[in-house]
């Protein structure tokens, strides 16, 4: 269950209400004949003998093909069979797009000539001097690194759905979510180990404070009893982590103030997304609502001043804030339409520069048609696939 990074299969026996784990994967299917196929979060179809009446696999899972469209917000992937014994997918096409500056009147420059393609999770150093962000190819997702007026360097080498980079506060090292599970945190120069970073449940979402002492993290998939929820945790500390947004609603984009006081982040609880704010670590001591008409991706201007996030319309909003022992939050003023460039909702899909005056976005190019491929009499093909029962 869940989506993307999160996303697990399981078998129900009804009536008992017992539970067994098949593996990872966004969607399954019988295929009827003995075998089952499960979607994977990167658009890969695998294939595994299956026994009904045990609800288990009596085999490895195989891939089968690649390529296929994940639906994220539907829980699912744009793929269906029929008993008949015929087969209809949508092709990924990764949406492909320009790096770019955007003002605040939303005047858009690309950050570098000819600097083009499948980008995604863009963030920006607290130097303002490199930039990490996702890149999706054939090999699968991963990290790179761009110095500004410098290359560009691959940081993660797996292809394992390494997502949602984040910053250190020195500047030295990235954190990123990983299609293994849980968070995990990198040299930006490549050098030194993989470090996964230790929290209570799986971590899909995370940033640390400014002086590095905590690490706010997001947990769950959406949907059903596995909602979203954020948590701290205190770093180099025998501690336990810190439930700091629980909610029945999803409560996801956690966002640190720049002197770590203040957490900003998105919660569905009033039956819409909306961005909310809260004293941090103390998160009880107050609430309150920044947006108004529903909203998604916070994030901090640097000098504390002002919330931008991007209202439920897709235009860019800057809301000006007083924080103290009052607090107010003050005119909430359109910048610019923000549709033509990319967002993903559940993270905030841009970046601040580090004077407030204008934004790291990924402009997009208009959407290909989307292609459907039709397979039909694929049992053959599925028994070759997945091997011997």
């Amino acid at each position: 269950m869940g989506t993307g990074n999160e996303a697990a299969i399981q078998a129900l026996r009804l009536g008992s209400g017992v539970t067994k784990p098949l593996g990872p994967g966004v969607t399954v299917s019988y295929l009827g004949h003995g075998y089952l196929a499960m979607v994977q979060a990167d658009g890969t179809v695998d294939v595994a003998p299956f026994d009904p009446q045990r609800a288990e696999l009596r085999g490895p899972a195989r891939p089968f093909l690649q390529g296929v469209e994940i639906l994220p917000f539907s829980n699912g992937a744009a793929f269906a069979t029929s008993p008949a014994g015929t087969l209809i997918y949508a092709e990924f096409e990764p949406p492909l797009g320009t790096p770019v500056w955007v003002d605040r009147t939303g005047k858009a420059e690309p950050i570098e000539a000819g600097w083009h393609g499948a980008y995604d999770n863009p963030a920006l150093s607290p130097d303002g001097s490199s930039i990490a962000l996702t890149l999706t190819s054939g090999t699968g997702r991963d990290i790179w690194i761009k110095r500004l007026g410098g290359a560009l360097s691959r940081l993660t080498l797996d292809g394992s759905g390494n997502v949602r980079p984040n910053w250190s506060h020195d500047g030295r090292s990235v954190l990123y979510t990983t299609g293994r599970g849980g968070l995990r945190s990198q040299l930006a120069d490549g050098s030194g180990p993989v470090t996964p970073i230790p929290t209570s449940r799986a971590g899909f979402e995370g940033a640390w404070s400014a002086d590095g002492k905590w690490l706010v993290y997001r947990v769950g998939g959406g949907g059903g009893s596995d909602t979203r929820d954020i948590w701290a945790r205190a770093m180099g500390r025998d501690t336990a982590d810190i439930p700091l947004a629980i909610s029945p609603a999803d409560e996801r984009s956690p966002a640190l103030s720049p002197d770590g006081r203040w957490l900003a982040y998105v919660s569905g609880e009033s039956g819409r997304d909306e961005v909310y704010l809260r004293p941090f670590p103390e998160v009880s001591r107050g609430k309150w609502q920044v947006s108004i008409a529903g909203a998604f991706e916070p994030a901090w201007a640097h000098s504390g001043r002002e919330l931008f996030f991007r209202s439920a319309d897709r235009q860019m909003i800057a809301a000006t804030l007083s924080l103290g022992d009052q607090v107010a939050i003050g005119p909430r003023r359109v910048l610019f339409d923000a549709q033509p460039f990319a967002e993903e909702q559940i993270h905030t899909d841009y970046a601040v520069s580090p004077d407030d005056r204008r934004f790291l976005m990924i402009r997009l190019d208009p959407r290909p048609e989307r292609r459907h491929v039709v397979l039909t009499n694929f049992f053959t093909e599925i028994r070759a696939a997945a091997g011997p029962e």
